[in-house]
């Protein structure tokens, strides 16, 4: 937040918090990805909402033309709160908390269901062990049979595909 002249505050944030009963309306945190996708920005982040007992972190997306405004389209992929009129994505059906995410997006993939690639962390696995996900459309993910993946604990935080390998950065 910033302070203003009139000693008043503005948020400077680009993806706020949402409305009470949005799947992001108690917090957000960015542990995941920006992308471009057919010349927009898609944002993958997770969401803290008002309708959970416990800290229960799921994956939203954003989108922006600009940058610098940023939309939360009603996706219909995962009931919260009764409704699917929300922008979370369907990981698993949003039932175990995720602790961080990190989302390639390869539109050169031959193989259409794995255009989107995710590395990604959370309660399902013991520990900080990582799971992958592979999606055609960003919002709808298919995990890998071989999950959980990597002998590290990590916390994914980024990542890159450079000479055709993809990489993630973290912590662990």
């Amino acid at each position: 937040y910033q302070s203003t002249a009139d000693g008043g505050s503005q948020s400077n944030l680009v993806v706020p918090m949402g409305p009470p009963g949005a799947p992001d309306s108690k917090g957000l945190i960015y542990y995941g990805t920006v992308c471009e996708v057919n010349g927009e920005l898609w944002m993958w982040y997770l969401g803290l909402g008002d309708h959970d007992e416990k800290r229960h972190y799921r994956i939203c997306l954003a989108k922006s033309k600009d940058g610098r405004r940023w939309e939360k389209p009603a996706l219909g992929a995962i009931e919260y709160a009764g409704t699917r009129q929300n922008n979370l994505v369907d990981l698993d059906g949003g039932r175990f908390s995720v602790a961080g995410c990190v989302v390639y997006h390869d539109p050169a993939e031959a193989d259409t269901a794995r255009r989107f690639k995710m590395v990604f962390t959370g309660a399902k696995y013991e520990g900080l062990r990582f799971g992958v996900a592979y999606s055609a459309d960003g919002v709808r993910w298919t995990e890998s049979p071989r999950n959980p993946r990597g002998a590290l604990k990590l916390e994914p935080q980024g990542g890159i595909k450079w000479q055709g390998a993809y990489y993630v950065n973290g912590q662990g």
